[in-house]
């Protein structure tokens, strides 16, 4: 998923006799994203609610599981919530997060470029002066 706005989806599944099939990292005490805490799938098992349903994919983020936020939780916590979820488990889901997130920090938030009055400009942390000459009328 290439695009910076985060799409959010709901995914119902229903886990009886199979569980819901996927494993989870991530939570306010094990970050698995960067400085993200939020509860990231990281596996799709075969034959399980979740690889039936054929959307949750790795990668995606748990946001919510039936109605309990998990954006700001421990993964102990998140862990708990899932083995208390019931047969029939609905999450809210950000999809490609991990990669949406991960790509995002790669880019600085910041120009290396130092642009100073009198047409200097200093690239940062380089010993490096660009002087730029304006011709004049």
């Amino acid at each position: 998923m290439s695009s910076s706005v985060p799409k959010i989806e709901e995914i119902t599944l229903d886990k009886k006799g199979t569980g819901l099939g996927f494993n989870i990292r991530g939570g306010t005490d094990n970050m698995h994203v960067g400085k993200d805490s939020g509860i990231f799938v990281t596996t799709v098992k075969p034959n399980g609610a979740a690889s039936k349903d054929g959307r949750l994919q790795p990668g995606d983020k748990i946001l919510e599981i039936n109605g309990n936020d998990l954006r700001e939780v421990a993964h102990q916590s998140a862990v708990t919530h899932f083995h208390n979820s019931g047969d029939t488990v609905k999450l809210l889901v950000e999809r490609g997060a991990e990669q949406r997130i991960s790509n995002s920090s790669r880019r600085p938030s910041w120009s290396p470029w130092v642009y100073l009055p009198l047409g200097l400009a200093i690239l940062g942390g380089a010993a490096v002066i660009v002087l730029y000459m304006r011709k004049r009328r």
